[in-house]
């Protein structure tokens, strides 16, 4: 089969400085195929570039290799947080992507949602794992026994490998989210319960991540079911080099040149996030000049972190992790906290030039900290190098 993306985050020019990784992930995915690997959970601040290394490690499990089966989800943007939905959806997703892989038909990963049709695709293919799970799957929602459909769901991985005696490497973007889902009466489901039983399996390892850094360490790798379960590999921003590689990139696809000075303050302004690099070179690139001055280059920061992008990017993770009727007041304390620099946060100080008690401010950090705007450590906060903190 012609080789080519199934997932296309990235371009190939934009993809800078992340080979190493990529290639460690997918030998980590290809030893499951010996039973020699591990579930692994790739930590990093927001806009590093997690989802465009998970998906290439998916895309190359998919075209270059035929041992180990690779499944990718993302819990982002699902438009209901039910837990009987998502389970189907993820069910079906696990179906589909399984027997495209088989037989090497990427049109099926959307045709073979059809669980009737996926029914018969496993037939055809003498797959009895799949044959028995796709049949409890219908029979749990044919008696509306919900407990089986998630359970069947979030476990078909690990049960379909163990029948088959094969390989299946899981990836999953965003993996905070399962600590929404909910019930029919809005009650929070134990979905780490039932992913406990999923990763623990050799033939079934888990690559996951997460955009909230601070909850997926709180709340699901250092507590409960999911305690020792996965190995942590960690992802940085570029460094200054790779940083000026990739504007040097970007600029000649925009074209603009950039001077040698510009590009190692833009580097260390954005602590080389691939994502703030890149939606500041586009507002240059609406400018239509030849050359970035540092005038044009201040001018297009400016935008982007009062009112583009990077600003939108700040607002959503606010309008996510703040309390409603908290947001004015969360987002003042935001304001407040870029005057510390690389200094403790002191709340007390906040709540006097904000004239608010001192323990709104304190739930205001909190929030804030939930969302990694603010780093907590030692009982205090931080603020990380981010340039939404220098927003005033």
């Amino acid at each position: 089969m012609t080789k080519k993306k199934i997932f296309a985050i990235v371009p190939e020019e934009e993809f800078v400085n992340r080979e190493e990784l990529l290639d460690r992930l997918y030998c980590d995915a290809m030893d499951t195929a010996r039973q020699a690997s591990d579930n692994i959970v790739l930590l990093g601040r927001r806009r590093v570039g997690k989802s465009a290394v998970l998906t290439r490690v998916y895309d190359k499990l998919f075209f270059e290799q035929d041992l180990v089966v690779p499944i990718y989800f993302t819990y982002e943007g699902l438009p209901s947080n039910l837990g009987e939905y998502i389970a189907e959806e993820y069910f079906k997703n696990f179906v589909s992507q399984y027997i495209a892989f088989k037989k090497k038909d990427i049109k099926l990963r959307k045709k073979a949602t059809d669980l009737n049709l996926a029914l018969k695709l496993a037939q055809e293919l003498e797959d009895t794992g799949l044959m028995e799970i796709i049949e409890a799957y219908i029979d749990a929602k044919q008696k509306q026994y919900f407990q089986g459909i998630v359970h069947n769901s979030i476990g078909a991985p690990r049960m379909v490998a163990e029948e088959n005696e094969s390989a299946i490497c899981v990836i999953i973007d965003e993996f905070q989210e399962i600590l929404k889902i909910v019930d029919r009466d809005g009650r929070i489901l134990n979905f780490k319960g039932l992913y406990q039983f999923a990763v623990e399996s050799a033939l079934a390892t888990h690559i996951i991540s997460g955009s909230a850094v601070t909850i997926m360490r709180q709340e699901i790798l250092r507590r409960g079911p999911l305690l020792g379960r996965f190995e942590p590999y960690k992802i940085s921003g570029l460094s200054t080099e790779y940083a000026i590689e990739l504007q040097d990139r970007l600029s000649k696809m925009y074209g603009f040149e950039m001077p040698y000075e510009q590009k190692v303050y833009l580097a260390n302004y954005t602590s080389g996030l691939p994502f703030y690099i890149k939606k500041i070179l586009l507002e240059i690139k609406r400018y239509k000049v030849p050359i970035v001055t540092e005038e044009v280059l201040c001018k297009a920061i400016s935008h982007e972190i009062t009112r583009g992008g990077i600003y939108d990017t700040l607002e959503m993770l606010l309008l996510q992790y703040a309390k409603q009727n908290k947001l004015n007041i969360t987002r003042s304390v935001l304001y407040q906290c870029a005057n510390f620099e690389d200094k403790k946060i002191n709340p007390y100080e906040i709540a006097e030039k904000l004239q608010v008690s001192s323990i709104e401010v304190m739930e205001a950090l909190s929030q804030m900290s939930r969302a990694d705007l603010i780093e907590p450590s030692g009982g205090f906060y931080y603020n990380i190098p981010d340039p939404v903190m220098i927003l005033k």
